[in-house]
This record gives C-alpha cells, sequence and structure tokens, in this order.
C-alpha cells in the first residue's frame, strides 16, 4: 500500500492543542491504512474551501463502511463490523469528540466504488493580525 499526501495547501495558521490534534489525525490515518486493501493507496488531500476554511480529506479504497453504519461510526463503542478484532470501538468516538473541542466538523463517506473517505473541515483560520 501507498501513501500519498497531496500538498495543495503551503500554509494555513490554526490555534488548538498540538498533541490532541495529532490524535485525531494519527486516529484517522491509522484507521485508513488499516483497513485498506494491499497494493492500493491511502490518500491525505487538504484544500481550501470557497469559506477560507480548510478541508482535509483522508481516503482509502478498502473495506467499507455499510451505509446503515454510516450514522453511528463516531458513537462509542459501535463497531460496523462485529467479526472485525482490530479495535474496540473507541477510535472514532475519540476523532469526534477531539474534533468538537476544535471546532473542526467531521464526516465519513464510503462506498464499493469510491471507497471510504474521512472529511475534516477546520474553522476559519488565525488572522494575520
Amino acid at each position: 500500500m501507498t501513501l500519498r499526501y497531496v500538498d495543495n495547501v503551503k500554509q494555513y495558521p490554526y490555534m488548538g492543542d498540538y498533541n490532541r490534534l495529532y490524535q485525531l489525525f494519527s486516529i484517522l490515518l491509522d484507521n485508513a491504512l488499516r483497513y485498506a486493501d494491499p497494493g492500493t493507496e491511502v490518500t491525505v488531500s487538504p484544500s481550501l474551501l470557497d469559506t477560507g476554511q480548510l478541508e482535509i480529506s483522508v481516503h482509502d479504497y478498502g473495506k467499507i463502511i455499510p451505509p446503515k453504519a454510516l450514522p453511528h461510526i463516531f458513537e462509542r463503542f459501535y463497531r460496523a463490523d462485529t467479526d472485525d478484532f482490530l479495535g474496540s470501538g473507541l477510535g472514532l468516538a475519540v476523532a469526534a469528540a477531539l474534533a468538537d473541542r476544535h471546532d473542526i466538523k467531521i464526516d465519513a463517506s464510503s462506498s464499493a466504488e469510491k471507497g471510504t473517505t474521512f472529511t475534516l473541515v477546520l474553522a476559519s483560520p488565525l488572522s494575520e493580525n
């Protein structure tokens, strides 16, 4: 598997707890790498939205999240696949809590055709003043 970072945004000043933000990104990247199919690519892509906000997508092709599970994946102890012994069902709940504390919107989409994408939309950047 290949990890690719698409560097579309050179700088985005943002105030937050470094360790907790690191933990948030680590959870999403770890999940993407864990569930990606061998020989596929995991992509991390930041981009600026028209609103000036930063959107960061973590995308993989691998085990998809069933549509009925998507609304629940950020709940504590929820596991879409009960045969999956790789986790406790806490990682995405922790990620959602960390995102919420930093005013970051977190969302997920998953389909067999498009793969799985976790998207973060950060609040407005720090002003340059």
